[in-house]
């Protein structure tokens, strides 16, 4: 349905900035949905509730609406609704309380409001800033087989991707192809769940975690795969330059639909680093790619002052 995309496109944005649990995408085949759905509540940091007409028709959403106000009430959970083609005087015809709640809205955008909320949870890292200086520094004087190295994980970590987008790619047509647009729309839900279970399949064959935010596309033409990977040995080697390294990165980031550009350059999940670490780590893109050595051994040295200061 239109609500179910809507919900699922933002779900991939807000994975972009933040661990996200949504059924669509955690659950696997057997799993229990009852006990999964206890095991997130009881475990996140907030709530995000797509309201919508659709939402209220159903019973079992508006169970988990009910638990997540009453953590919110008690302080445990922030709520944070979001509502879809309705309006104050709807919701506060279902719920004065969510009424009540200060809500973002879909028409602003759906990347918009994901950042808004991302915004209010800045992330944690889970990386050390001495690991990070660590990677850095392997761009530090490395000698030809160690730029080699570096050069052919960076091309590994991309192709990883690339291979997944354009196996997943092939596989959606196949399901698709023979079918007329009445038979899409019937079959639609059923096809979908085949695909997330194929999907899931298919991580694990490349090596890519889940929690590396991977979204299948369309796969990318032979010459710009072959540009990219040209680009990506340049930037090892220090000779790509500045404008050229950082047009990489935003064409890794969107052209990728939004890959984990830090996994590629460096092998780090973007979740795993706060907003300043990720700040820091779109410096070295630049830096790195301009050979830079002075930079980068004071980007270092700032990541290495940071972990004493804690």
């Amino acid at each position: 349905t239109e609500f179910s995309s809507i919900v699922e496109k933002f779900t991939v944005e807000l994975m972009k900035n933040l661990n996200v649990w949504y059924d669509e995408f955690t659950l696997k085949p057997g799993d229990s949905l009852r006990r999964s759905i206890d095991k997130g509540l009881a475990e996140c940091e907030a709530g995000i509730v797509v309201l919508s007409r659709h939402f209220f028709a159903k019973e079992w959403p508006q169970r988990e609406l009910d638990a997540l106000l009453g953590a919110n009430i008690a302080g445990n959970v922030k709520l944070v609704p979001i509502w879809h083609g309705i309006d104050v005087d709807f919701v506060r015809s279902v719920s004065p309380l969510l009424a009540d709640l200060v809500a973002l809205k879909s028409v602003e955008g759906i990347e918009a409001i994901a950042l808004k909320v991302a915004e209010l949870f800045p992330p944690v890292s889970s990386v050390l800033n001495e690991v990070l200086a660590s990677k850095l520094e392997q761009f530090l004087s490395a000698r030809s087989f160690e730029l080699e190295w570096l050069a052919a994980g960076c091309q590994y970590r991309f192709l990883q991707a690339q291979a997944l987008y354009a196996e997943y790619g092939a596989l959606a047509n196949t399901y698709f192809e023979n079918l007329t647009d009445n038979e899409i729309d019937e079959q639609q839900a059923t096809i979908e769940v085949l695909l997330r279970e194929k999907r899931a399949q298919l991580f694990t064959k490349y090596g890519l975690s889940n929690d590396i935010n991977i979204t299948p596309s369309e796969p990318i033409s032979e010459e710009k795969l072959r540009l990219w990977l040209e680009a990506l040995d340049q930037w090892v080697s220090g000779t790509l330059g500045e404008v050229e390294s950082m047009s990489l990165l935003r064409d890794l980031d969107f052209y990728m639909d939004d890959a984990d550009y830090l996994y590629i350059f460096f092998g780090i999940p973007n979740y795993a680093v706060s907003m300043e670490q990720r700040f820091l780590l779109d410096r070295a893109v630049r830096i790195v790619g301009d050979g830079e050595i002075d930079s980068l051994c004071q980007l270092i040295d700032a990541l290495r002052n940071k972990n004493l200061q804690r």
